[in-house]
């Protein structure tokens, strides 16, 4: 927690963000309270390391902005790479990001042109990944809004990709519309609509994280391989079969920011057996960077990353106190707590993007990413043996939790949010006070054992 407060300060200083810099600073005033030369010796490693990591990304930030090679206003054509799948938007038109390398003006006239730019093009051919597209329109508020495109070449694979990937959604639409969007949106990472039923249910309810094919899904993937290997293979090659094949997933569906961190996660912590949560997440972000930068700057990509920060840091903090507090089945409270946790770190996100946010989400996420880790294992089976009547049953179950979800009404003041966060650290702290009262050693009063529990319970945040 010391280099996580580092990593905020010096993060706070950098964009100038005040409040974030004095809470960040009053951490450090705790820690430095409670200091121990290993303590200052993580303080160090954090600030050296989040200067290396502001430097990173202030050369993706720079790198990713757009710079065209004649005024906005007389560009009429970009030329450029595809750096994501096109996904489907609103009024029938496709939307991606495009790496520029060209601009063009009436006439014909050419420049050079850098950074990434949101495109929306009329409904039609998918664009991959890799694919060098023209498109002809114009600049916008949102980025660039064209009326006509050419595919002007196609990246690597994208064949195998659309064949592979027409046969999976033909398998997957013998049920339903909706729960056929549902099925390809979680196996595939798209939909034929933006605006499903379920989908809607998602946004108001604050579960759309569930249904978006993330770092969530593909956990669940090499959990699953995992568990059927390792009988037959041992743990080790099991591992080595699970990330061999989440690789040939990630090539499939495409280099999702969020999918990239997961794959780049699995790896780290394969080639480097014993490494800390957090220094695997560091160096997933530096990998990233290096490799994949075009996706780290997405907002999708920020909340990827603030929520693991979170389940990593607070969720056992959280499981603990709820379980000495209420008395739920494990699955339940785990699920539960990994919600709060990411809930507590991606609120003010959300409430600086959004200008607001839904707590029922700690109700609701635990029981969502069930049912749709559920539906997805389905899905899978489903290319296979169609399986529709188990995926309608679990759709409609879907329905019912986030229809539940989305009747509690959004937050649009950041009180609801600091009164969760104390209520989150007042559940920790008289956790940990009642443990005290239980294992009070002979010759120690309740109140000296609560005190010395309370250290103890300081220390774990503060490490």
């Amino acid at each position: 927690m010391s280099a996580l407060l580092s990593a905020i300060l010096l993060m706070a200083l950098f964009f100038q963000h005040w409040p974030s810099l004095l809470c960040s600073a009053i951490g450090l005033g705790a820690v430095i309270t409670l200091r121990t030369k290993r303590t200052l010796r993580r303080i160090a490693t954090g600030l050296a390391a989040t200067s290396l990591l502001i430097l990173l990304l202030s050369t993706i930030l720079l790198s990713a902005e757009v710079s065209y090679g004649f005024p906005e206003e007389d560009v009429t054509a970009v030329y450029g790479i595809v750096s994501q799948d096109s996904v489907v938007g609103k009024w029938d038109r496709r939307r991606i990001s495009l790496s520029l390398k060209e601009c063009f003006v009436q006439g014909g006239e050419s420049a050079s042109a850098r950074g990434l730019v949101n495109v929306t093009y009329p409904d039609g051919v998918r664009l991959y990944s890799g694919d060098a597209v023209l498109f002809i329109g114009k600049v916008d508020d949102y980025g660039f809004s064209a009326r006509w495109y050419r595919l002007i070449g196609q990246g690597g694979g994208t064949r195998s990709r659309k064949r592979i990937t027409a046969l999976m959604e033909e398998r997957l639409s013998a049920v339903g519309v909706d729960e056929a969007n549902l099925a390809i949106m979680l196996t595939l990472g798209y939909s034929a609509q933006e605006d499903f039923l379920l989908a809607e249910l998602a946004r108001d309810s604050g579960t759309s994280y569930v249904l978006a094919l993330s770092g969530m899904h593909l956990s669940l993937f090499a959990m699953l391989l995992r568990f059927t290997l390792k009988p037959l293979v041992g743990e080790r090659r099991a591992r080595l079969l699970a990330l061999l094949a989440i690789s040939l997933y990630v090539f499939l569906v495409g280099p999702r920011p969020s999918i990239i961190r997961a794959w780049l996660l699995s790896a780290v912590f394969l080639l480097m057996r014993g490494i800390r949560g957090h220094d695997a997440l560091m160096a997933t972000f530096v990998l990233q960077g290096l490799l994949f930068p075009e996706g780290l700057t997405t907002l999708a990509s920020t909340y990827s990353y603030l929520s693991l920060v979170g389940i990593m840091s607070l969720s056992s903090f959280l499981k603990e106190s709820l379980d000495n507090l209420v008395l739920l089945p494990s699955f339940i409270a785990t699920n539960m707590t990994a919600s709060l946790a990411a809930l507590l770190f991606t609120c003010p996100l959300s409430y600086l993007v959004f200008g607001e946010y839904q707590l029922s989400v700690i109700l609701t996420g635990g029981l969502a990413s069930v049912l749709v880790y559920i539906y997805m294992v389905l899905s899978l089976a489903s290319l296979a043996v169609p399986l529709p009547s188990l995926l309608s049953l679990v759709y409609k179950a879907c329905g019912a939790v986030m229809d539940f979800g989305a009747s509690f009404p959004m937050c649009t003041s950041p009180w609801g949010y600091i009164v969760l966060l104390l209520i989150s650290l007042s559940g920790i702290m008289l956790s940990a006070i009642l443990n005290a009262k239980r294992r009070t050693p002979c010759g120690l009063s309740t109140t000296q054992a609560s005190r010395r529990s309370l250290r103890s319970l300081a220390s774990r945040l503060l490490r």
